[in-house]
């Protein structure tokens, strides 16, 4: 007999602006194998008073949404009622197996099989890089996995470190399940690298960086490298940022006034898959060296598009980057300079490869399995 399960699919009401997002559409992706539809009832539930046309074409019947208004400030409206409890929400199917909650404005549900996967503590551990409403939602997560979750996930070695230390939780109680990458970043079809021109970037003959532009991606120091470095090697090399602003951004953006960066760090914007893709491949080097990060999907993006990778020897990105990426103090500019001038120089001495092997176990299919049927999980080494 099948097992039922539910996903909270809530957080996709903001489509695919951070790695959570993401991950929760790995899910999603992932449900589409017949191998796993043979195996499960798969039953999506959103709260966000918003419309998600791509699950409800996929899966008319088993997409449940209560209310939902094309109008925005009456979706904003119905997901705070749901938030403040105002309006409940009920799963009614029969012999529930699972329900996977969303991270963020959960919904009590008592006496149920509840999972939930944790990406990471910062805005407990880095207070004054997030709000405070940022900080009371981890909070809330992380007190629901303790008092309501079954099972909790963790997205890498590190959170389940930060996590356990911080509850003080049987650890039995907590696996890891490293995150997917959109399965299109695998695909070895080949790439158009006329795209650059649209950016007017030469192949192999630029940096890249994708996330948002906040203190906790460590920006500042990378950018003070690579001006270190094109000022000493006297370089035509470029450095392009992608990604979504936000509101840590301006100070960022500020200093590519500078009359020494102009014309060499150029600030891309959001881009598409398909655009990040060819950006990755024909880049000299991923620079990634982040302050700390929960898991790094760019990092393993990176690796699949067999491009040199330069990161954080701190956190998840050592975990993840450890004989595979260049590790870097991400505090010291001049360890970030060094390793931009080492890859330049030596982009053959990266065993690109087994980096892409490594990548390629990273799928929706395995993402799903480590949640709900764990014992064909395989977490990629």
């Amino acid at each position: 007999m099948k097992k039922n399960i539910f996903i909270d699919v809530t957080g996709l009401s903001y489509k695919h602006q951070s790695g959570v997002q993401n991950t929760l559409w790995g899910l999603f992706e992932a449900s589409k194998d017949k191998e796993i539809q043979d195996l499960f009832n798969i039953y999506y539930y959103d709260c966000s008073g918003s419309f998600n046309k791509l699950i409800y074409n996929y899966s008319k019947k088993n997409y449940i949404i209560k209310y939902h208004f094309k109008n925005k400030l009456l979706s904003l409206i119905i997901k705070k009622l749901y938030d403040f409890g105002l309006i409940k929400f009920k799963l009614i199917k029969p012999k529930l197996f699972l329900n996977h909650v969303w991270n963020w404005g959960i919904k009590k549900k008592d006496n149920l099989n509840n999972s939930i996967t944790i990406h990471d503590l910062f805005p407990i551990e880095y207070r004054d890089l997030y709000s405070n409403k940022m900080y009371k939602l981890t909070k809330k997560s992380i007190n629901f996995a303790i008092n309501n979750c079954s099972q909790i996930q963790c997205v890498s070695n590190y959170t389940r470190t930060q996590f356990l230390n911080y509850t003080l939780i049987n650890p039995e109680k907590v696996t890891v399940v490293y995150p997917p990458i959109n399965e299109y970043f695998l695909n070895e079809k080949i790439i158009d690298f006329s795209i650059l021109s649209e950016y007017n970037l030469l192949k192999y003959n630029y940096l890249i960086s994708i996330g948002y532009l906040d203190p906790r991606k460590n920006l500042k120091k990378q950018i003070e490298a690579f001006k270190k470095f094109i000022t000493d090697n006297k370089t035509d090399l470029k450095y392009a940022l992608t990604g979504f602003k936000n509101s840590f951004s301006n100070e960022i953006l500020e200093i590519l006034n500078d009359p020494i960066l102009k014309d060499k760090v150029i600030f891309l914007g959001f881009v598409d898959i398909e655009k990040l893709k060819c950006l990755l491949t024909y880049s000299s080097a991923l620079l990634y060296c982040s302050i700390a990060e929960g898991f790094g999907i760019p990092i393993i993006e990176g690796f699949a598009c067999r491009t040199p990778v330069i990161t954080s020897n701190t956190t998840s990105m050592k975990e993840l980057g450890d004989n595979r990426a260049f590790l870097v103090d991400p505090n010291s500019v001049n360890d970030i300079y060094n390793s931009i001038v080492e890859v330049v120089e030596n982009r053959n001495k990266v065993n690109f490869e087994e980096n892409y092997r490594f990548a390629s176990m990273f799928t929706y299919k395995n993402w799903f399995y480590g949640h709900f049927l764990k014992e064909k999980y395989s977490l990629p080494k």
